[in-house]
């Protein structure tokens, strides 16, 4: 298992966690990670909009290794930005 948190200004931060592994023939690795600021204008003066961003990310990965020879994998990723 794996964690990684990162903080900074503006509201930043940014997090990380992960998991692989094997049993027997079966092997996964599970990922999610989130990142958000709420960043700067990209206006100066009085009339400026917030120009922020969160993101949400999603990633698994099964495997099965039926000989030495033949394996399958199969991976998914799911991504939400808003």
């Amino acid at each position: 298992i794996n964690l990684k948190a990162e903080g900074g200004s503006n509201n930043f931060y940014s997090g990380n966690i992960s998991a692989k592994g094997e049993i027997s023939n079966l092997n996964y690795f599970a990922n999610f990670s989130r990142i958000q600021t709420d960043a700067v204008s990209s206006i100066k003066g009085e009339n400026f909009e917030s120009d922020g961003f969160k993101n949400n990310s999603t990633f698994l990965k099964l495997g099965y290794e039926f000989s030495k020879m033949f394996d399958l994998n199969i991976s998914y990723k799911f991504t939400a930005c808003f």
